[in-house]
């Protein structure tokens, strides 16, 4: 039983992992270093390797925000987890200076992305057995857009446009208020307080 409960949280959390919303980028990165954590076994650490290129320059000529055509280069070294079979990574520390080991990533990781905001829906799955304050927090904060196929990214969206058409009425309803008081006004037929309504 622990073998399924452990690959099924390796899976959703992975994918979770694959696009957080920048709306709970923190708080996930947050959830998934608990989960990992508690669930996973530690493997080595991982050195990454990070090399931002200038965007002003092409290296040749010279210019004020890099050297020799690098904006950034840092390292990274990442604790390394397996949970249901998918490795996940944590990010200890950084420096400026090349560490004496070997470099293991070059660049950023690249996610695979999953169609139908199925990364969104389970992040609220997590959430909802993990942290259900930050699921009260988040859920119907965000309207997805396209094609939705699952559960909470259905009610969520119905949640958010519900939210936005009451905001929308009531700030409809508070103008229309505040001109027809503005037309009484200027007829000078009414004070304030003699509005027939």
């Amino acid at each position: 039983m622990k073998y399924y409960f452990l690959r099924l949280l390796g899976y959703v959390l992975h994918t979770a992992n694959s696009g957080p919303s920048f709306s709970w980028k923190n708080d996930f990165y947050r959830l998934k270093e608990r989960l990992l954590k508690k669930y996973a076994t530690t493997h080595f650490s991982d050195v990454q390797h990070i090399k931002k290129i200038c965007w002003s320059c092409d290296g040749n000529v010279p210019c004020h925000r890099c050297i020799n055509g690098v904006y950034d280069e840092f390292w990274v070294l990442l604790n390394r987890y397996e949970l249901g079979g998918f490795i996940f990574h944590i990010p200890v520390c950084r420096g400026n200076v090349k560490p004496g080991t070997t470099v293991h990533i070059e660049g950023y990781i690249n996610h695979r992305k999953y169609a139908n905001h199925l990364s969104d829906e389970c992040f609220y799955w997590l959430m909802l057995f993990f942290d259900f304050k930050s699921f009260m927090k988040y859920f119907g904060i965000i309207e997805h857009c396209g094609r939705k196929v699952t559960p909470f990214v259905i009610v969520g969206t119905a949640i958010f446009r519900l939210r936005r058409r009451k905001e929308r009425v009531y700030t409809f309803c508070k103008n229309r208020l505040q001109s027809l008081k503005l037309s009484v006004r200027r007829s000078g037929n009414f004070e304030d307080d003699d509005i027939p309504f």
